[in-house]
């Protein structure tokens, strides 16, 4: 079948076209569960433990000490702009870039 051109060069459809009816239905198929091993198990295995409420709680030591320092500096950062009357909005978070 020849294809018609209109004259902006786009194909003029048949009438037909858009009269076809194709049923839709689901299909039946058997469910199954697969469990694999995900991201999860393999790079947060070390930090974090999975609680069967579905919690997580940090087993690592060293990241809970990185965090308190975190935590220690941002308070100090903060304590530091109202005293000095600054805004608030210039705390600069800290980003390790070359460091873990």
């Amino acid at each position: 079948m020849p294809v018609e051109l209109d004259k902006d060069r786009l194909v003029i459809l048949p009438s037909s076209y858009l009269k076809n009816r194709y049923l839709l239905k689901p299909v039946k198929a058997e469910y199954k569960l697969i469990k694999r091993a995900g991201w999860k198990d393999y790079f947060l295995r070390d930090i974090w433990e999975l609680l069967p409420t579905g919690e997580l709680r940090c087993i690592n030591t060293q990241v809970l000490k990185k965090q308190h320092g975190v935590l220690g500096y941002f308070l100090a950062k903060i304590a530091k702009q109202i005293l000095t009357g600054k805004n608030l909005m210039e705390i600069s978070f800290p980003v390790p870039i070359f460091g873990e």
